[in-house]
């Protein structure tokens, strides 16, 4: 019988796999399941646009940072048909969770895990869903994790509650938060840095609908004679008055700087103003509009 000894070369050359193989398990393996998610912030800006009983469209936007306690935090504020609003965030990206709170309200909410498998549960507490859910699937979609809950709202491409990697929920951002039109709010289209990255078209062809106005031609208010359109827009917006001489026009961005003012002689008659803002940088804008008999403030989108 003949019996092979270890030379003290191979006995050298088996440590170092060894270790390799400890070093790849004890650093590789972990940093690679670590990876983060994809953020629902951009490195600018970011935007929804969430649809409430199909007649109302509020809007979010990504407006700031700031530190609270030792944590960064995005300032998103919230535009709906009567008021502004303005809420705070914290996003953890290897977990997938963000967590909100209002300036009223400094109580966390957690309104987003991605860390989340199946049969795990999450409670909502929201005026549409007051109740403990649970995940039934969890999938990857155009390269996006996706949590699919046992809650059904049929209507929108996703007929399941369903937590959406980089974009938030199918129900939106701030989901737990009552609009103002009542009803269940879905996600209608999401921009990152001035890329539009989510359209439910199922829902609508337009990223903003309002209940008097149409998609092509839209007029601000029951009863005004003001018509803007079209809205969203990409380079050119024209304000038309059926009845109204137009004296003033102002644009201003979400910190409130004005972005164009066209002031108009009083005594010529002006009923169509025509604004150029392809240059503006994509996301919601106010548009401020003076008449002998009215002035109003209506928002816009430039895509």
């Amino acid at each position: 019988m003949n019996i092979k000894h270890s030379t003290g070369h191979e006995t050298t050359k088996r440590m170092k796999n060894f270790l390799l193989w400890l070093y790849f398990f004890a650093f590789i393996v972990p940093v690679c399941q670590a990876q983060p998610y994809e953020s629902i912030f951009g490195e600018e800006s970011a935007s929804w646009n969430v649809l409430f009983d199909n007649s109302s469209t509020d809007s979010l936007s990504q407006v700031g940072d700031t530190l609270i306690a030792g944590k960064s935090y995005k300032k998103l504020l919230r535009i709906t048909a009567v008021d502004t609003s303005l809420y705070f965030l914290n996003e953890d990206s290897i977990t997938g969770r963000v967590h909100f709170f209002t300036a009223s309200d400094t109580a966390l909410q957690i309104i987003l895990d991605l860390s989340l498998q199946v049969g795990d549960s999450f409670f909502i507490a929201a005026p549409h869903i007051f109740k403990t859910l649970r995940v039934d699937s969890v999938y990857f979609k155009s390269g996006r994790k996706h949590i699919q809950f046992n809650e059904g709202f049929p209507g929108s491409q996703y007929n399941q509650f369903t937590f959406i990697e980089g974009l938030g929920s199918s129900l939106g951002l701030l989901y737990p938060e009552s609009g103002v039109v009542p009803g269940i709010p879905f996600l209608l289209c999401s921009w990152k840095d001035s890329n539009h990255i989510y359209h439910d078209s199922t829902l609508s062809d337009s990223c903003y609908v309002q209940r008097t106005w149409s998609s092509t031609e839209n007029k601000i208010e029951q009863g005004s004679t003001l018509i803007i359109f079209p809205n969203p827009c990409n380079n050119i917006i024209e304000i038309k008055s059926q009845e109204q001489n137009i004296y003033n026009i102002t644009i201003f961005n979400m910190s409130g700087k004005e972005m164009i003012n066209r002031r108009l002689s009083p005594d010529r008659a002006t009923y169509s103003v025509q604004l150029n803002i392809e240059k503006f940088p994509s996301g919601i804008y106010f548009l401020a509009i003076e008449t002998k008999q009215e002035k109003v403030i209506e928002k816009i989108i430039k895509l």
